[in-house]
């Protein structure tokens, strides 16, 4: 009895408002009360009313709910069904009592807001009750509208269709024409024609003494209109998941209809709104395929490709605003990422049809002109174009070929991949002269779509080696396709380091061809590359040489080019030594061929010399590339040197002429090379490397295999004394040119260290004695200081004490710059000296004693008449060394007593002499101390 209440009181006001509207229109000023007494009195009992009716108007809510939640209630019916729209979970229908109450309720709105004079209504001037009623008048009596379609007499279907046709019929009373879509602007227009004549209409109300409505509550009702379609359109959209028909049915209204709202909500609002009804259709679309029994992969993979294709469209349309363009976008993103995952996991025919979609996507999104687009969703979208195209080709193929299409597949994602990377300029430029302001963004796509290209194309790469049933010959072809892919992009001006890769992808198919065919020598992997690098390196500098003369008519050859030729000459050469040193035995036919090599690129060295091309400065690059090459094949043959050397075979004699042979070849090819290298060489730095270090390769290359082949005959060990004493004139020779300012090519150091290394080699078989290789160490040091010594002395008397200009003294550049008969002689008499004495411990003889007193006794009396201090102090301090061995030791087993003291007393006789000479002398300096300080 809920309804009888706010009935009752709705009855008796609207008595007391028709009477006093009489009595106001009538002018019975006697019975009718005052203004502010009519309107207080009609308020009070208008609230009387109003509270009346909300205990029976509050159980219309749980009706509204119960529809809401109809989603909720699990899978929808496959077929319509005949009761009442609402949930499971809230099974409230809209009682008798609530829709009476809420009709009251609206009503008595609806009659408040049209009072006139009766409700102290004056010009100018509103009463309280009637703002209130017309501001909640709109609201009550469209929510009304949707309580009655809600109704529990009417079934699911037929609330729905009301529900539909409400917020059809509210929005378009709301949307303005020149906002609508244009095939609804008559309706639109119709709708808003029936609004108007109902305005029309009102004006009937001043006759019984009310109030028309006026322009000044449109908007209420507008803004009312709007709310409740909105309201209509969700409880639409859940309620229509009660059964499977009324889903579709729904989302073919809602969509459209939440599309045309855009046009009676702010235009803020209309990404949102494209985007929701965008969002909703897609989900709908997805159920409705799982609901005809397509498995989840295949759904997806439609509503993906549905997804892409529509926002392909939109892209291209050009009714579309912005905003609503990136809000398809946005919704887009979701089955894009979710086609992604399946693409991933699945081969099928769903799988590649979403990818060929999603491929269109990116296409037009990279290629558009529309202006707005973000840079990122450009850049995104070229990064992935070459992905996406190669699952969809592997996808295709997994269904079209049978077993595995590996072998088809990988090469066409290969040829895929070059063509990418070859036309990302192309693409860069089409943005640059069709994109206003893509310049940066253009750059940035080729970026991307070379880096796609990359990752792409090491993938298949990792995929045709790793996947058996690809094979060699795939890997091969897909190697070939992404080399002249890298070949195409190098053309370009800005990319021509990927010639490196080129180069990379072509040696790496040549080695996989060699492999698969079973080749094993190491010669036919690193040859092809590096003839390559050569010959492109050395084309490379010719061109740049010509360039270079043409433009500036400087002789001048860039780098680059021939770094790339040493690369390939050292790739040419090293490893053929590397094979040489690491394998057990002497007879590779590898030597033979380094020894033809060497001697052909001699040849060539002396024809570039006197004969030179292209440019003076491109010949002497040239070559010192060739002589440098002459060098590493001249290591090759010092290896195959002490192969020999390590080898059992052949008898001894000949095995040490066939390792001194080589090692001789080596030497005279090193020799040959500094040679060639020097004239005109191309850099200050590598002359001056020449100048000091040239020819101690040489030396290296021809002593270490002399030594190495050492063997105790007598053949060898006279080679070997032969080489020694030629080593110590050439040490002679060197120290000669070096204190004339000329250069040799080799230090001073290094060839007697190259002695020495040939003496102990000559002397370890023990034949003769050590002083046979000593003396002639000593004596060759001693001569190049003494030769030293004679210059510096020289300087000293044309420049006078502490004037001289010497060169700073290096180690390296002995005896250049040294000074003091310590630093120039010391070492030979130490060398001449040295092993006698030693050898007087280990082999005592007679004769060795006797020539140790009289070297030292020579070099005190040198010492003495030339103020040299280390052939004197040496010589003194040898002296009592020597015969403290002979007397503590050896003195009467090896070494005869009457020679021995016969030459004790020579020596003691000579020591007098030389004593008693050197006393005035000694006087003059005012001392010994003094006399040996001054010493030299």
């Amino acid at each position: 009895m809920l309804w009888v209440l706010p009935t009752a009181a709705g009855l008796t006001w609207a008595v007391l408002a028709v009477t006093l509207t009489v009595l106001v229109a009538l002018r019975v000023r006697r019975l009718l009360p005052g203004a502010r007494t009519r309107a207080d009195l009609l308020l009070a009992s208008w609230l009387v009313a109003v509270l009346a009716a909300v205990p029976a108007v509050s159980l219309a809510w749980p009706r509204l709910a119960g529809v809401l939640l109809v989603p909720l209630d699990g899978e929808p019916a496959p077929a319509l069904g005949g009761g009442a729209l609402g949930s499971g979970f809230l099974a409230v229908g809209l009682a008798v009592p609530a829709l009476s109450a809420f009709v009251v309720l609206t009503l008595l709105l609806l009659a408040a807001s049209r009072l006139g004079p009766a409700a102290g209504t004056a010009e100018g001037r509103t009463s309280l009750l009637v703002r209130v009623a017309r501001a909640l008048a709109p609201w009550a009596t469209l929510l009304l509208a949707v309580l009655a379609a809600l109704h529990q007499d009417l079934d699911g279907t037929t609330s729905l269709a009301l529900l539909a046709a409400l917020a059809a019929v509210l929005l378009a009373a709301a949307t303005r024409p020149e906002r609508a879509w244009p095939m609804l602007r008559p309706v639109v227009s119709g709708v808003r024609s029936a609004a108007r004549g109902l305005l029309r209409a009102s004006r009937v109300l001043t006759r019984a003494g009310g109030t028309p409505v006026g322009g000044d509550e449109t908007p209420v009702w507008r803004s009312a209109a709007v709310v409740v379609a909105c309201t209509a359109l969700v409880l639409l959209t859940a309620g229509s998941w009660q059964n499977r028909p009324t889903v579709l049915g729904a989302a073919a209204v809602v969509v459209p209809l939440v599309l045309a709202s855009r046009g009676a909500l702010p235009r803020a609002a209309a990404p949102g709104l494209v985007g929701g009804a965008y969002a909703y259709g897609l989900v709908v679309a997805g159920v409705w395929l799982g609901w005809l029994g397509l498995d989840w992969v295949a759904a997806v993979c439609t509503v993906s490709a549905a997804a892409s294709l529509t926002a392909a469209a939109v892209t291209v349309g050009p009714r579309v605003t912005r905003g609503e363009w990136f809000a398809v976008l946005g919704v887009t993103g979701v089955p894009f990422a979710l086609g992604v995952l399946t693409v991933v996991g699945e081969r099928t025919w769903w799988s590649a049809g979403a990818a060929v979609a999603m491929l269109l996507l990116e296409l037009v999104l990279l290629l558009t002109r529309r202006p707005g687009l973000a840079p990122a969703v450009r850049v995104l979208a070229a990064g992935l174009v070459l992905p996406t195209a190669a699952v969809a080709v592997v996808s295709a193929g997994a269904v079209l070929l049978p077993g595995s299409g590996s072998p088809v597949l990988l090469p066409v994602v290969a040829t895929a991949v070059a063509v990418v990377a070859g036309g990302a300029p192309r693409v860069a430029g089409f943005l640059t002269s069709r994109v206003p302001d893509a310049g940066t963004t253009a750059r940035l796509v080729r970026g991307v779509l070379e880096l796609s290209a990359v990752v792409t194309g090491a993938i298949t790469v990792g995929l045709a080696y790793g996947r058996p049933s690809a094979g060699p010959d795939i890997a091969v072809a897909v190697l070939l396709l992404l080399a002249i892919g890298a070949g195409v992009v190098a053309r370009e001006p800005d990319r021509t380091r990927a010639w490196w890769l080129a180069a990379a992808l072509s040696t790496a198919a040549v080695w996989t061809a060699l492999a698969d065919g079973g080749v094993r020598l190491v010669e036919a992997y690193t040859l092809p590359p590096a003839v390559g690098a050569v010959l492109v390196g050395t084309l490379l500098a010719r061109r740049a040489a010509l360039r270079s003369a043409a433009e500036t008519g400087a002789d001048r050859a860039p780098a680059h080019g021939w770094r790339l030729a040493a690369a390939g000459l050292v790739l040419a050469v090293v490893p053929s030594d590397l094979t040489l040193a690491l394998r057990d035995g002497a007879g590779d036919p590898r030597a033979w061929i380094l020894l033809a090599a060497g001697v052909v690129l001699t040849l060539t060295v002396v024809l570039l010399l006197r004969r030179p091309r292209v440019s003076a400065s491109w010949a002497a690059h040239a070559r010192a590339l060739l002589a440098g090459t002459v060098l590493l094949t001249s290591a090759g043959l010092a290896i195959e040197s002490l192969q020999v050397a390590a080898s059992a075979l052949g008898a001894p004699g000949a095995r040490f002429a066939t390792g001194l042979a080589w090692a001789a070849a080596a030497g005279a090819s090193a020799l040959v090379a500094a040679a060639g290298a020097r004239p005109g060489a191309p850099s200050a730095r590598l002359r001056r490397l020449l100048d000091v270090a040239g020819h101690t390769p040489a030396l290296l290359f021809l002593t270490a295999g002399a030594v190495a082949n050492a063997e105790p005959h007598w053949g060898a060990i006279v080679t070997l004394w032969a080489l020694e004493v030629a080593l110590l004139v050439l040490l002679v020779l060197v120290a000669r040119r070096l204190l004339r300012g000329l250069t040799t090519g080799v230090p001073a150091w290094a060839v007697w260290g190259a002695a020495l290394a040939a003496a102990i080699a000559a002397w370890s078989p023990r034949e003769l004695r050590v002083e046979v290789f000593s003396l002639p160490l000593g004596v060759g040091l001693v001569v190049a200081g003494s030769f030293a010594l004679g210059a510096w002395e020289a300087r000293l008397r044309i420049a006078g004490p502490g004037t001289a200009d010497l060169p700073r003294p290096t180690l390296v550049g002995w005896p250049v710059g040294w000074t003091g008969s310590w630093a120039l002689l010391a070492p030979g008499i130490l060398a001449l000296l040295g092993p006698s004495v030693l050898a007087t411990f280990t082999d005592p003889q007679t004769w060795r004693a006797v020539l140790v007193v009289g070297v030292a006794l020579a070099g005190v009396l040198v010492g003495s008449r030339r103020r040299l201090a280390s052939p004197f102090l040496l010589g003194v301090w040898v002296l009592p060394v020597e015969v403290l061995i002979v007397f503590v030791s050896q003195l009467g087993t090896e070494i005869s007593a009457v020679p021995w003291m016969l030459t004790l007393a020579a020596a003691g006789g000579v020591l007098l002499i030389i004593a008693t000479l050197d006393e005035r002398r000694t006087e003059g300096y005012g001392g010994a101390a003094a006399y040996l300080r001054d010493l030299r």
